[in-house]
C-alpha cells in the first residue's frame, strides 16, 4: 500500500517540479494527504469505474409490415414511402424485382385495376406492359382513351411467383395501398379487369363472387361507379370474351360522354343497369 502512495507522490512531485512550481502549496499538501488517507471504503459507495452514463439509445428497428391503418392526411410522396422495398409479405421473398406501384394520370376520371404484376411488369416496374397491358391498351384505344389518360394499378404490387393467383393473406396485407390510390385518385370511374379487382371491390364481406354476377351492371364503390369485365389475359386465351369486352368498355365511355355532357361515341341502348350492390 505505501510503494504504490509513493510512487503516485514522486511523480506528483515530478509534476509539480517541471510545471515551475518548486514549493507546495497548502492545496498541494491536502493531495498528498488524500494519496495517504484515502479513507475508509462505504460498501455503498459505487465502483469507480462504474458507468455514469447512459448508453447511446439503439435505431429503431426497421419496419417491416405495412402500415395498418389508412392515414388521414395522406399524399402520393408518403404512399411511396410507405410502399418501397416493402417486406409485409411472402411476396417480397419470393423473387420479385421491383414494385410496382401503378402509374398514369393522378387526376384521371378513369381508374383501371387488375390483378398483380406480371414477368415483364416486374422486369420494367410499370403495370400492364407485357402482352396483356398491349391488349388492354388497344381496347381502350378502341373507345376513345389514350393510356397516359387513364391511372393503372393493381391489387397486389408484387409479382406471385410463376404468375400464380395472388393468395387473400397477400391481398388482405396489400389492399390498404390501392384503396389509399383510389383514394388519392378519387376518379369518376373504375374498370375492374378480372375476378380479383372485382372481389377486392365487392367480395370482402363473403365468398368470392363469380365474374358472372358483377358484369353486365353499374356498381358502386362509394361514390364511384363501376365497370367489371374480363382480365386481357383471360382474352389472350379465350376469343370468344372479345365481344363481351367490347360491350363493357362501351358502356364505360357511354358514361363517360355523359357525365362530361358531351355526344355519345356508342348507342344510347348500349347501357347496364344501375345497381347499389352485387346480388
Amino acid at each position: 500500500m505505501h510503494s504504490t502512495i509513493d510512487r503516485l507522490a514522486f511523480t506528483y512531485l515530478t509534476h509539480l517540479r517541471y510545471s515551475g512550481r518548486p514549493r507546495l502549496s497548502v492545496r498541494d499538501v491536502a493531495a498528498l494527504r488524500s494519496l495517504s488517507d484515502p479513507g475508509p471504503r462505504s460498501a455503498s459507495r459505487p465502483p469507480v469505474f462504474q458507468q455514469t452514463t447512459r448508453p447511446a439509445a439503439e435505431p429503431p428497428p426497421r419496419q417491416t409490415t405495412a402500415p395498418a391503418v389508412i392515414p388521414s392526411q395522406d399524399s402520393w410522396q408518403r404512399l411511396e414511402e410507405d410502399l418501397k422495398d416493402c417486406q409485409a409479405c411472402a411476396l417480397a421473398r419470393q423473387g420479385r424485382k421491383t414494385i410496382v406501384m401503378g402509374e398514369g394520370n393522378r387526376q384521371a376520371d378513369i381508374m383501371l385495376i387488375g390483378e398483380g404484376p406480371g414477368f415483364d411488369e416486374d422486369r420494367l416496374g410499370r403495370p400492364f406492359v407485357g402482352k396483356s397491358g398491349q391488349k388492354l391498351d388497344q381496347i381502350m384505344l378502341a373507345v376513345g382513351f389514350q393510356r397516359e389518360e387513364l391511372y393503372i394499378a393493381n391489387v397486389v404490387k408484387c409479382r406471385p411467383p410463376g404468375n400464380r393467383n395472388p393468395e387473400p393473406g397477400e391481398i388482405s396485407i396489400c389492399q390498404q395501398f390501392l384503396q389509399r390510390q383510389i383514394r388519392l385518385v378519387n376518379p369518376r370511374f373504375i374498370l375492374a379487369l378480372g375476378k380479383f379487382a372485382a372481389n377486392f371491390l365487392y367480395g370482402e364481406s363473403g365468398a368470392p363472387r363469380t365474374l358472372g354476377s358483377m358484369r353486365e351492371k353499374i356498381l358502386h364503390y362509394g361514390d364511384i361507379q363501376v365497370v367489371v369485365t374480363y382480365h386481357p389475359s383471360a382474352l389472350l386465351r379465350n376469343d370468344s370474351l372479345r365481344r363481351p369486352v367490347w360491350d363493357d368498355v362501351r358502356v364505360l365511355r357511354n358514361l363517360y360522354d355523359t357525365a362530361r355532357q358531351e355526344p355519345l361515341r356508342f348507342p344510347a341502348e348500349l347501357k347496364y343497369p344501375v345497381v347499389q350492390d352485387v346480388e
